[in-house]
């Protein structure tokens, strides 16, 4: 004979652990999801590339922390940016993401990109990231040619 209050209670527990599980696998999505896309680090620093491949000097510079103001002036950043920018013509693709908590709920990630150049050649990217207020800010990059294989 089976007793109906125990199946029940199993059946319960088991709804239970059902439910944890489902609740668990959505959030390590929504994690998931914010670090790769949104406002995480990753989607930022392709926004980064996406300016300055265009161009756009202001617009990085609007989105470059204080530090990185402190020690370039909109001038300069724009003169080094008009350089850069008409290089990295070509495709691109992520090569890694790196983030870190450094003190409290300062974060940093550094970002580096393969680009090819309008000559042929492949550019290493690196875009340096920090978050201190919840807003990340680039707070610093730059671009080396990569030697070709031989």
């Amino acid at each position: 004979p089976v007793n109906n209050d125990q199946f029940i209670n199993n059946l319960k527990s088991f709804a239970l652990k059902a439910g944890l599980v489902i609740v668990l696998f959505t959030i390590s999505l929504v994690i998931l999801a914010f670090m790769t896309t949104g406002n995480g680090p990753s989607s930022y620093a392709n926004n980064v590339l996406k300016e300055l491949k265009s161009g756009n000097c202001g617009s990085i510079y609007q989105m470059a922390s204080e530090e990185f103001k402190s020690q370039t002036t909109s001038d300069e950043w724009t003169e080094v940016c008009a350089r850069i920018s008409p290089v990295l013509a070509g495709e691109h693709n992520q090569q890694s993401v790196q983030i870190e908590t450094v003190d409290g709920d300062v974060k940093i990630a550094q970002t580096n990109y393969r680009v090819k150049g309008d000559n042929e050649t492949d550019y290493r990217v690196t875009i340096n990231l920090i978050n201190k207020a919840g807003e990340w800010e680039v707070d610093s990059l730059g671009s080396t040619a990569i030697e070709p294989e031989a």
